[in-house]
């Protein structure tokens, strides 16, 4: 790993370069971390992913299911995207909490509607939903 991992809080600690394996830490609440390394399709290419957790009971933390939840949070963080670039939503113009409250609730909404009219797309076209442009919807 790189010495970009120093610095990063963990369950109130502060975990080192050496915390992910590069070498044995004995103090280490953790222990050396689990790395998974697994295949995504693209299209016809396919891209490695490799996943790093603390989560090291292979038993109870299957990697398929690691895997399967990771591409599911990606896709949250993309649609977390879409909200804030697309709907102009990354600076918030209300100043009172009230106000900022009422604006996020109006993004929300329009968010669920743009998505809603993306599902209706997808299954007219009979393709994944990820396909129908969040953009072209909300336009």
């Amino acid at each position: 790993m790189t010495d970009s991992l120093r610095g990063i809080r963990l369950k109130g600690y502060v975990l080192s370069a050496k915390c992910f394996g590069i070498c044995t830490c004995i103090d280490c609440p953790f222990g050396p971390p689990r790395e998974l390394r697994y295949q995504v399709p693209r299209g016809r290419r396919t891209r490695e992913v490799t996943l790093v957790t603390t989560l090291l009971d292979a038993a109870r933390y299957p990697a398929t299911e690691l895997a399967r939840l990771y591409g599911q949070r990606w896709r949250i963080e993309t649609n977390l995207r879409h909200l804030k670039q697309t709907m102009k939503m990354d600076v918030l113009r209300c100043e009172s909490v009230q106000g900022v409250l009422k604006e996020l609730t109006v993004f929300a909404l329009v968010y669920n509607l743009v998505r809603a009219v993306t599902y209706e797309a997808s299954q007219r076209q009979e393709v994944p939903v990820e396909r129908i442009s969040f953009a072209d919807a909300l336009g």
